[in-house]
Protein backbone atom coordinates (compact mmCIF):
# COMPACT_ATOMS: atom_id res chain seq x y z
CA UNK A 1 0.00 0.00 0.00
CA UNK A 2 1.50 3.38 -0.94
CA UNK A 3 1.82 6.25 1.49
CA UNK A 4 -0.78 8.26 -0.47
CA UNK A 5 -3.30 5.41 -0.29
CA UNK A 6 -2.65 4.95 3.41
CA UNK A 7 -3.14 8.67 4.03
CA UNK A 8 -6.37 8.68 2.03
CA UNK A 9 -7.66 5.66 3.93
CA UNK A 10 -6.86 7.30 7.26
CA UNK A 11 -8.59 10.55 6.26
CA UNK A 12 -11.69 8.63 5.15
CA UNK A 13 -11.73 6.70 8.40
CA UNK A 14 -11.47 9.91 10.43
CA UNK A 15 -14.26 11.57 8.43
CA UNK A 16 -16.47 8.53 8.77
CA UNK A 17 -15.85 8.44 12.50
CA UNK A 18 -16.65 12.14 12.78
CA UNK A 19 -19.88 11.63 10.86
CA UNK A 20 -20.96 8.74 13.09
CA UNK A 21 -20.12 10.76 16.20
CA UNK A 22 -22.05 13.78 14.93
CA UNK A 23 -25.08 11.65 14.09
CA UNK A 24 -24.86 9.98 17.50
CA UNK A 25 -24.75 13.36 19.24
CA UNK A 26 -27.48 15.00 17.19
CA UNK A 27 -29.88 12.07 17.52
CA UNK A 28 -29.32 11.36 21.24
CA UNK A 29 -27.58 8.08 20.66
CA UNK A 30 -29.50 7.27 17.47
CA UNK A 31 -32.81 7.36 19.37
CA UNK A 32 -34.03 10.42 17.44
CA UNK A 33 -33.19 9.44 13.89
CA UNK A 34 -36.49 10.56 12.45
CA UNK A 35 -37.50 14.20 12.20
CA UNK A 36 -40.69 13.54 14.19
CA UNK A 37 -38.82 11.98 17.09
CA UNK A 38 -36.44 14.97 17.11
CA UNK A 39 -39.46 17.30 17.36
CA UNK A 40 -40.76 15.39 20.34
CA UNK A 41 -37.40 15.38 22.05
CA UNK A 42 -37.22 19.16 21.62
CA UNK A 43 -40.62 19.50 23.26
CA UNK A 44 -39.68 17.19 26.14
CA UNK A 45 -36.51 19.21 26.71
CA UNK A 46 -38.47 22.49 26.76
CA UNK A 47 -36.78 23.80 23.61
CA UNK A 48 -39.81 24.12 21.32
CA UNK A 49 -41.79 27.36 21.20
CA UNK A 50 -44.65 28.33 18.93
CA UNK A 51 -44.18 31.76 17.39
CA UNK A 52 -46.77 34.38 18.38
CA UNK A 53 -49.52 34.22 15.77
CA UNK A 54 -52.73 36.11 15.11
CA UNK A 55 -55.53 33.59 14.57
CA UNK A 56 -59.18 33.90 13.66
CA UNK A 57 -62.13 32.50 11.79
CA UNK A 58 -62.27 35.55 9.50
CA UNK A 59 -60.44 38.78 8.81
CA UNK A 60 -62.51 40.70 11.37
CA UNK A 61 -62.19 38.11 14.15
CA UNK A 62 -58.57 37.90 15.30
CA UNK A 63 -56.78 37.21 18.54
CA UNK A 64 -53.37 36.22 19.89
CA UNK A 65 -53.69 32.94 21.81
CA UNK A 66 -50.18 32.87 23.27
CA UNK A 67 -47.42 35.40 23.85
CA UNK A 68 -44.62 36.14 26.31
CA UNK A 69 -46.87 38.65 28.13
CA UNK A 70 -49.92 36.38 28.42
CA UNK A 71 -51.58 35.86 31.80
CA UNK A 72 -54.58 33.72 30.88
CA UNK A 73 -53.17 30.49 32.31
CA UNK A 74 -54.75 28.75 29.35
CA UNK A 75 -53.47 25.55 27.74
CA UNK A 76 -54.17 24.82 24.07
CA UNK A 77 -54.45 21.46 22.33
CA UNK A 78 -53.60 22.25 18.72
CA UNK A 79 -53.75 20.32 15.47
CA UNK A 80 -53.03 21.45 11.90
CA UNK A 81 -55.52 20.78 9.13
CA UNK A 82 -56.95 21.81 5.80
CA UNK A 83 -60.71 21.56 5.51
CA UNK A 84 -60.89 19.75 2.15
CA UNK A 85 -58.78 16.88 3.53
CA UNK A 86 -60.89 13.74 2.97
CA UNK A 87 -59.41 11.43 5.59
CA UNK A 88 -56.86 12.45 8.20
CA UNK A 89 -58.36 15.84 9.05
CA UNK A 90 -61.83 14.34 9.36
CA UNK A 91 -60.36 11.85 11.83
CA UNK A 92 -58.75 14.70 13.77
CA UNK A 93 -62.09 16.49 13.79
CA UNK A 94 -63.75 13.41 15.29
CA UNK A 95 -61.08 13.25 18.03
CA UNK A 96 -61.47 16.94 18.81
CA UNK A 97 -65.20 16.44 19.12
CA UNK A 98 -64.58 13.73 21.72
CA UNK A 99 -62.21 16.01 23.64
CA UNK A 100 -64.76 18.82 23.46
CA UNK A 101 -67.40 16.54 24.92
CA UNK A 102 -65.11 15.55 27.80
CA UNK A 103 -64.31 19.20 28.57
CA UNK A 104 -68.00 20.11 28.50
CA UNK A 105 -68.81 17.32 30.96
CA UNK A 106 -66.38 18.51 33.62
CA UNK A 107 -67.92 19.95 36.74
CA UNK A 108 -65.00 22.29 37.29
CA UNK A 109 -64.08 24.09 34.08
CA UNK A 110 -60.41 23.81 33.15
CA UNK A 111 -58.61 26.57 31.21
CA UNK A 112 -58.08 24.24 28.24
CA UNK A 113 -59.01 25.22 24.70
CA UNK A 114 -58.97 23.27 21.44
CA UNK A 115 -57.57 24.85 18.29
CA UNK A 116 -57.67 23.45 14.77
CA UNK A 117 -55.36 25.63 12.70
CA UNK A 118 -55.59 25.59 8.91
CA UNK A 119 -52.33 25.90 7.02
CA UNK A 120 -54.12 26.14 3.64
CA UNK A 121 -54.72 29.88 3.50
CA UNK A 122 -55.31 29.81 -0.24
CA UNK A 123 -58.03 27.19 0.01
CA UNK A 124 -59.65 27.64 3.39
CA UNK A 125 -62.03 30.57 3.30
CA UNK A 126 -64.04 31.69 6.36
CA UNK A 127 -67.00 29.83 4.89
CA UNK A 128 -65.04 26.59 4.66
CA UNK A 129 -63.73 26.97 8.20
CA UNK A 130 -67.31 27.49 9.36
CA UNK A 131 -68.46 24.42 7.43
CA UNK A 132 -65.75 22.27 9.04
CA UNK A 133 -66.76 23.59 12.47
CA UNK A 134 -70.41 22.84 11.82
CA UNK A 135 -69.68 19.40 10.40
CA UNK A 136 -67.89 18.39 13.57
CA UNK A 137 -70.10 20.23 16.03
CA UNK A 138 -67.43 22.63 17.27
CA UNK A 139 -68.54 24.81 20.18
CA UNK A 140 -66.56 28.05 19.85
CA UNK A 141 -66.36 28.42 23.64
CA UNK A 142 -64.25 25.23 23.68
CA UNK A 143 -63.00 24.53 20.17
CA UNK A 144 -62.21 27.03 17.43
CA UNK A 145 -61.30 26.30 13.82
CA UNK A 146 -59.04 29.13 12.69
CA UNK A 147 -56.34 30.28 10.31
CA UNK A 148 -53.37 32.65 10.69
CA UNK A 149 -53.82 36.25 9.60
CA UNK A 150 -51.44 35.93 6.65
CA UNK A 151 -49.05 33.54 4.94
CA UNK A 152 -45.98 34.98 6.63
CA UNK A 153 -47.39 34.26 10.08
CA UNK A 154 -48.52 30.82 8.96
CA UNK A 155 -45.08 29.92 7.59
CA UNK A 156 -43.37 31.15 10.74
CA UNK A 157 -45.67 29.13 12.99
CA UNK A 158 -45.20 25.94 10.97
CA UNK A 159 -41.43 26.46 10.92
CA UNK A 160 -41.09 26.99 14.69
CA UNK A 161 -43.11 23.84 15.38
CA UNK A 162 -41.50 21.73 12.67
CA UNK A 163 -44.85 21.17 10.94
CA UNK A 164 -44.48 19.79 7.42
CA UNK A 165 -47.24 20.28 4.84
CA UNK A 166 -46.29 19.12 1.35
CA UNK A 167 -48.54 19.20 -1.71
CA UNK A 168 -49.42 15.65 -2.72
CA UNK A 169 -49.97 16.36 -6.43
CA UNK A 170 -53.73 15.77 -6.24
CA UNK A 171 -54.74 19.09 -4.72
CA UNK A 172 -54.18 17.96 -1.15
CA UNK A 173 -51.33 17.84 1.35
CA UNK A 174 -49.24 15.34 3.24
CA UNK A 175 -48.84 16.73 6.76
CA UNK A 176 -48.22 16.07 10.45
CA UNK A 177 -51.17 14.66 12.35
CA UNK A 178 -49.93 15.05 15.93
CA UNK A 179 -51.66 16.92 18.74
CA UNK A 180 -49.62 19.72 20.33
CA UNK A 181 -49.93 21.01 23.88
CA UNK A 182 -49.06 24.73 23.93
CA UNK A 183 -49.14 26.95 27.02
CA UNK A 184 -50.04 30.61 27.36
CA UNK A 185 -46.48 31.66 26.51
CA UNK A 186 -46.21 29.50 23.41
CA UNK A 187 -44.04 26.75 24.91
CA UNK A 188 -44.85 23.31 23.55
CA UNK A 189 -45.46 21.12 26.60
CA UNK A 190 -46.05 17.87 24.73
CA UNK A 191 -46.68 16.24 21.37
CA UNK A 192 -49.11 13.33 21.15
CA UNK A 193 -49.78 10.78 18.43
CA UNK A 194 -52.83 10.89 16.20
CA UNK A 195 -55.46 8.85 18.01
CA UNK A 196 -54.00 9.44 21.48
CA UNK A 197 -56.39 12.24 22.36
CA UNK A 198 -57.10 10.92 25.86
CA UNK A 199 -53.43 11.31 26.81
CA UNK A 200 -53.33 14.80 25.27
CA UNK A 201 -56.39 15.84 27.26
CA UNK A 202 -54.95 14.40 30.47
CA UNK A 203 -51.65 16.18 29.81
CA UNK A 204 -53.46 19.47 29.24
CA UNK A 205 -55.33 19.08 32.52
CA UNK A 206 -52.12 18.42 34.45
CA UNK A 207 -50.41 21.38 32.82
CA UNK A 208 -53.39 23.65 33.52
CA UNK A 209 -53.32 22.73 37.22
CA UNK A 210 -49.56 23.30 37.41
CA UNK A 211 -49.98 26.70 35.75
CA UNK A 212 -52.78 27.64 38.14
CA UNK A 213 -50.62 26.72 41.15
CA UNK A 214 -47.71 28.78 39.80
CA UNK A 215 -49.97 31.81 39.24
CA UNK A 216 -51.43 31.44 42.74
CA UNK A 217 -47.99 31.21 44.35
CA UNK A 218 -46.80 34.25 42.40
CA UNK A 219 -49.88 36.19 43.53
CA UNK A 220 -49.32 35.28 47.20
CA UNK A 221 -45.66 36.35 46.97
CA UNK A 222 -46.67 39.78 45.64
CA UNK A 223 -49.14 40.18 48.53
CA UNK A 224 -46.47 39.56 51.18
Amino acid sequence: MTDALINTTCVCAVLAGAFVFAVFEQTSGLENWTFESQRREQARAGRMWASPVTLGESSDVRWLPWSKDANSGRIYIVDFIYTSCPGLCEGLGAQFRLMQRELQRQVETMPVSLLSVSFDLAGDTPEQLAAYSQRHGADASVWRVVRPADQREADRLLRTLGIVALEDGTGGFVHNSALHLIDQYGQVRGIYDYGNWQAALEGAGLQARETARAIDESYRETRQ
